[in-house]
């Protein structure tokens, strides 16, 4: 199914889906957390970093994937409808990505939207803080 998605969007748009392309798409698709190029170049080994920025490029442009931005560094992973909407809660400490679904944020948004007279179409939602794991090892020091 999800491949079938992938094929639809290559065709739509009149472009070939490479063994390149399909690999970057494969390692997003079986990672939990959103990945840096780093950790998909580590997993890419027979693909370039120039070909993994132009393919993340080109799935941005596709809305194949979301680029989320926290600090410095960028951090991708598949979209709608490979995955289902939501948001992360990072910690600064040990980086993991906790992701989050909350109907009650969505429509906090909604609202603002409709208070504002304007359209929502894409919002990305990202809280960075610290992970009650390492709060455990900061406060046992």
């Amino acid at each position: 199914m999800i491949s079938m998605m992938l094929n639809e969007i290559f065709e739509r748009h009149n472009l070939r889906l490479t063994k390149p392309r399909q690999q970057v798409f494969d390692i997003l698709r079986n990672s939990d957390v959103p990945l840096t190029v780093g950790d998909i170049a580590k997993n890419c080994k027979n693909i370039n970093r120039a070909s993994i920025y132009r393919t993340l490029l080109m799935f941005d442009n596709l809305n194949i994937i979301n680029t989320i931005t926290i600090g410095w560094k960028n951090y991708y992973e598949l979209a709608e409808p490979f995955i289902p909407h939501h948001h992360h809660l990072y910690c600064i400490n040990c980086q993991n990505a906790e992701p989050i679904q909350s109907q009650e944020l969505e429509k906090l948004i909604d609202l603002i939207g409709k208070k504002h007279n304007f359209i929502v179409t894409k919002h990305h939602f990202e809280l960075e803080g610290i992970c009650e794991k390492c709060r455990h090892i900061i406060e046992n020091k």
